[in-house]
């Protein structure tokens, strides 16, 4: 799911009420966004103008070889990471809040679930 303003977060808010994501990951949520809007404005182009945008996976990442997919249409490498945040941990899932800049005045935050393996 593509968010880059606040006006979008009930869409987030279903995805608690579904079960789909922990309450944490919209509260981190509403974080980003909330600084998008501050710095960016809320009437923003999200292709065109600056400040970047939000995108939350749902489903377990198996590997990084996914967000590697995503990052090479902006050319950026997975180790280009500026920002790595454990959101929070329940029941074998770690949730995580990524940033990844894309130029100076565009950031993508990615957040994802991982099955955790250690044990």
């Amino acid at each position: 799911m593509k968010i880059w303003t606040a006006e979008q977060l009930p869409m987030v808010q279903e995805l608690v009420k579904d079960g789909r994501i922990p309450k944490a990951v919209a509260d981190e949520s509403l974080r980003v966004v909330s600084i998008l809007d501050e710095y960016y404005g809320t009437e923003r182009n999200v292709d065109n103008d600056d400040g970047g945008y939000l995108l939350i996976y749902t489903e377990c990442m198996e590997d990084n070889r996914e967000i590697q997919r995503f990052l090479d249409k902006y050319h950026v490498r997975l180790d280009d990471i500026e920002l790595d945040d454990t959101i929070c941990t329940d029941d074998g899932i770690t949730w995580k809040s990524v940033l990844y800049l894309v130029s100076n005045d565009y950031g993508i935050t990615l957040i994802y679930p991982y099955r955790n393996t250690e044990k």
